[in-house]
């Protein structure tokens, strides 16, 4: 637990720490969990991921990857965190790496997708894109666009 509350101390000063919840709009993807906006403009996500902890081919654990997406104003990640998962060990667990969430800061909507699956754990780094594209398109709807 000391790990994780030191990774949400980190997260708190990547997204301008004061984080006041927003309402989600109608149409967002029930994996959305919450909304937050800061003083800056910017919104941060918490969401939930069907890796193979839902959709294992084999004993899954019947829990959801959770993480929370930090989007500037302008539409591109501030900041990525897994904050909790029950992936296989050794091969899914990678998506609660830093080495791994990390790679989709500084991507938009239209670049997310660049970031590898990790070979061997396709089912749960596809439900991370998954999770990603979610919060995108929530992104997209709260600025008033239309969601893709």
């Amino acid at each position: 637990a000391d790990a994780k509350a030191k990774a949400e101390a980190a997260y708190a000063v990547y997204t301008a720490s004061k984080l006041s919840e927003v309402t989600l709009p109608e149409g967002v993807s029930k994996n959305v969990l919450k909304a937050y906006a800061t003083e800056t403009g910017n919104l941060v996500f918490e969401l939930q991921a069907a890796g193979y902890g839902i959709n294992g081919e084999y004993v899954a654990s019947g829990e959801y990857i959770q993480l929370k997406v930090a989007i500037s104003a302008d539409g591109k990640i501030i900041s990525t965190l897994t904050t909790y998962e029950n992936e296989t060990d050794g091969i899914g667990d990678v998506c609660a790496t830093p080495e791994y969430y990390e790679k989709f800061n500084g991507t938009t909507s239209e670049t997310y997708t660049g970031v590898e699956n990790v070979s061997g754990a396709t089912v749960t780094t596809s439900a991370y894109k998954s999770a990603i594209k979610q919060a995108f398109a929530a992104f997209d709807l709260m600025k008033g666009g239309d969601e893709k």
